[in-house]
This record gives C-alpha cells, sequence and structure tokens, in this order.
C-alpha cells in the first residue's frame, strides 16, 4: 500500500509540475566477491587470469557486449589471502550463478 501512495504522489507531482523533469536513477551493476584467492593480483592481472579461465565469458567481453572491471583487491582480515570485487553484467552474473556461484581463475 505504502508503494501504491507513493507512486500516486509521484504522478500527482508530474501533473501538477509538468514543467519539472523526473530522472531516473541509472541501474547498477551487480557487484560480486571472489574470495581466498591465493596471491595478490593486480586489476588488470586478475582480469587477465579469469579471461583465460572462463572463454565463454571472454567471448562476451572481447565483443563489447559485456561488463567485467575489477574494482579492487584487497587482503582479508582472517587469514593471508585477497579478495577481489568486481563489477559484472547481468548476463555475466547469470553465467556464474550457472557455475553454483563459483569463478574459477585457473
Amino acid at each position: 500500500k505504502q508503494w501504491y501512495q507513493r507512486r500516486v504522489r509521484g504522478d500527482l507531482i508530474s501533473r501538477s509540475y509538468p514543467e519539472a523533469k523526473i530522472h531516473k536513477p541509472v541501474e547498477k551493476l551487480p557487484t560480486i566477491s571472489v574470495a581466498n584467492l591465493p596471491q595478490q593480483f593486480t586489476e588488470t592481472e586478475l582480469l587477465s587470469a579469469v579471461l583465460k579461465a572462463q572463454p565463454n565469458i571472454k567471448s562476451l567481453v572481447d565483443a563489447g557486449e559485456e561488463t567485467l572491471k575489477v574494482l579492487k583487491v584487497k587482503k582479508q582480515i582472517k587469514n593471508d589471502k585477497f579478495q577481489a570485487s568486481i563489477r559484472v553484467s547481468d548476463n555475466i552474473r547469470r553465467i556464474i550463478a550457472k557455475q553454483n556461484d563459483k569463478l574459477y581463475i585457473g
């Protein structure tokens, strides 16, 4: 009910002030975490390792259709391994989900 009230209120504002532009927020792409990396990688090294081990993802990225960007690699708190945050497109996220949410680096 609250969602409906917000929508009605937004429509009312749109009708009351037609000169006002309403901007829809940009949708964010999924971000995944890859934990337990055995060594520290640079963003470029990790991206190369992922694309080398995942030819199906590499073909999508090479075609320019999909997004795969390593945001950061940091040391994990509990052990001596590393963790990466990677921004992916929806299609690449689906591919990883089909692999039991595992991203193999080789």
